[in-house]
């Protein structure tokens, strides 16, 4: 027995991948490279060209919205009305109050009259 692990296994691995590679020469170019690399080309003109068109558009936006809030801002926004909001009395303390006014206004009449 050798001294090192058997290696015939991948060396015949190895020379299978060279044979099917090409002996390690780069693949061959497709035929239609030419036509392709023009077609790029063209995209590539027709995007440039449309980017021309929609940047003034895009700060023709932006000058007319510069006040527009951030998603930020609005948050922050809607932090400080619900603070706002948790300050003033409730609906139930509002009717409540109502009801001790209206039962007070029945009352005074008899309590007047009960005093006098």
């Amino acid at each position: 027995m050798a001294d090192g692990p058997d290696l015939t296994l991948l060396r015949q691995r190895i020379r299978e991948i060279e044979r099917r590679v090409g002996g390690g020469a780069p693949p061959p170019l497709p035929s239609d490279l030419g036509a392709r690399v023009d077609q790029l080309e063209r995209e590539v003109a027709e995007v440039a060209a449309m980017l021309a068109r929609v940047e003034p558009m895009i700060a023709r936006i932006d000058a007319t919205v510069p006040g527009a809030a951030t998603k930020a801002e609005l948050e922050r926004l809607r932090a400080q009305v619900a603070a706002q909001l948790a300050e003033k009395p409730s609906k139930v303390y509002l009717w409540g109050l109502a009801l001790l006014l209206l039962l007070a206004a029945i009352a005074a009449p008899r309590v007047a009259a009960l005093l006098g």
